[in-house]
């Protein structure tokens, strides 16, 4: 398992040390504003990725051969096309920026599903290449449309950047059974969607409010401050957690995989302890002074002195995130989700509240978010240990 995670972990590092390098180019060319509203059609784009599948992307992992999980990635396909059908034309009836955000959706959904594709096959090398193919097309595209003065540009170059990934991967992975999607009944995917409904209705829920948790702050900021203070606010979180999904993500798609296959979660024992994680957090608080002291001498100047101001907040969101990421991994393995669901479904209602009732200003309002982020990652911890004796047996 820990080779598989160093494949994507370093695959990822790179992804993300493009990403970041890029960025810290990107900040010199694009004003602020241009950063508001990328962040907030990315973050719209995510909640309705989780629409758009259901979450069903997450069984062709769990498939016990390959001709199951063809059939099982076909049909996945064929329900998102069916969803995006749906939503795209909702989107039409609200506004523009909802019909592009939708469109950025659809492009996230199908690499979603062709990874986790990859993922079943153990091809983790592979994915590592496509991070880093993916970054590199992303930056050199918001670059070149900079240049060539494109209306938009950095939110063009970050849409036409996933196209460009997609056809990458059906092309290099020779994913051709997908197209053949129109074979599949609807009679099929319904049956799908009902045989696993504890992902399509109870999954999608959960996820949908955790990806909630972390992009209405990106679109609430927009909307309420102005897309200059958005902007600012999407760069600290760019900034932060550009190396945070890096380790997440990593994890959780080599858990995913492990669980699958052996069933095996006696590991977390050894490997997430709970007597050393003071340590741990002290390292990256450690760490953290100092990438934040040298984005901002070298990078930010005044042109985004809020986003600086703004930095250590997300930095202690995204340290208390990592903390109790496996163990939010462990809970939704083992089907645990209502301890999530409960959770996250108290955090969005906080999250709505303050935006609409808290009338200060935004340092003092990400102090507030900040907070409540940090009591809903140790509640997730809590409520593992809390239930662990009575539903999971012989984790820890």
């Amino acid at each position: 398992m820990f080779k598989n995670f160093l494949k994507l972990f370093s695959g990822n590092a790179f992804a993300q040390a493009i990403q970041l390098l890029g960025l810290l180019v990107l900040t010199t060319l694009y004003i602020p504003d241009d950063f508001g509203v990328l962040g907030k059609i990315q973050s719209i784009s995510a909640i309705l990725t989780i629409v758009l599948t259901l979450q069903l992307q997450h069984i062709i992992p769990l498939s016990k051969n390959e001709k199951e999980a063809t059939l099982q990635t076909s049909l996945v396909f064929s329900t998102l096309l069916i969803m995006f059908t749906l939503i795209i034309t909702i989107s039409f009836f609200i506004s523009k920026e909802y019909i592009f955000a939708t469109l950025f959706a659809f492009l996230l959904a199908i690499v979603n599903l062709l990874n986790n594709f990859l993922i079943y096959r153990g091809e983790f090398t592979s994915l590592s290449l496509i991070f880093i193919l993916r970054a590199i097309f992303i930056v050199i595209l918001q670059l070149l449309f900079f240049y060539v003065k494109v209306d938009y540009g950095l939110l063009l170059g970050a849409f036409i950047g996933e196209l460009v990934s997609v056809l990458f991967i059906f092309l290099y992975k020779k994913l051709f059974f997908i197209t053949f999607f129109y074979k599949n009944s609807l009679k099929s995917v319904k049956s799908l969607v009902v045989e696993w409904r504890s992902y399509t209705i109870f999954g999608t829920i959960q996820e949908l409010l955790s990806v909630l948790i972390y992009s209405l702050p990106v679109i609430f900021y927009v909307d309420k401050f102005g897309e200059n203070i958005g902007g600012q606010f999407s760069m600290a979180y760019r900034l932060i957690w550009a190396p945070t999904v890096l380790v997440s993500s990593s994890l959780a798609q080599v858990l995913t995989h492990k669980f699958a296959k052996d069933n095996d979660f006696v590991f977390l024992k050894s490997v997430f302890w709970f007597d050393k994680r003071l340590i741990v957090v002290l390292v990256l608080l450690f760490m953290g002074l100092f990438y934040i002291d040298f984005i901002n001498q070298n990078y930010l100047a005044n042109k985004w002195a809020i986003t600086f101001q703004l930095f250590p907040y997300m930095f202690v969101n995204a340290v208390f995130f990592l903390f109790a990421n496996p163990y939010r991994v462990a809970l939704r393995i083992k089907k645990l989700n209502i301890v999530i669901l409960i959770i996250e479904v108290f955090t969005i209602l906080s999250i709505v509240a303050m935006f609409y009732f808290m009338n200060v200003d935004v340092i003092l309002f990400t102090f507030a978010i900040t907070c409540l982020s940090v009591v809903q990652n140790i509640m997730i911890v809590g409520g593992y240990y809390l239930n662990k004796n009575h539903f999971v047996n012989s984790v820890i």
